[in-house]
């Protein structure tokens, strides 16, 4: 959901005023009108912008807005594409789950596979 949310970020500024998916990321817009860190989606998507050019506007460090920036994306991820967004927190659940369940601790003895299968 959030490679999903930064691609529909990115065309935005392409799609005409009343596209549907244009539509859709102005209401999600909404829930971030407040942030003080909102003009950074602003900056980086719509303008362009990189993080070391907004950094300098914002006067803090690249890893700051790099950091404000993921959050307000994941913000906008949960009102654009919420079943995308519940399914990656389930199965990060699961997935927590199991290593408690089986008491397992990842390490280089027990990795994932590419199915999410304990391997030894």
């Amino acid at each position: 959901s959030f490679k999903k949310t930064e691609e529909l970020l990115y065309l935005y500024p392409k799609l005409p005023e009343n596209n549907p998916e244009r539509l859709r990321v102005d209401k999600a817009l909404e829930k971030i009108k407040d942030d003080e860190y909102r003009d950074v989606i602003a900056s980086r998507f719509f303008d362009g912008m990189t993080l070391s050019e907004i950094s300098e506007i914002y006067d803090c460090q690249y890893r700051n807005i790099s950091k404000q920036k993921n959050r307000l994306i994941k913000i906008l991820a949960a009102e654009l594409f919420p079943e995308d967004v519940l399914k990656e927190l389930l199965e990060r659940w699961l997935f927590s789950v199991t290593f408690v369940e089986k008491d397992i601790t990842p390490n280089a003895e027990n990795i994932l596979n590419a199915n999410g299968v304990v391997t030894y």
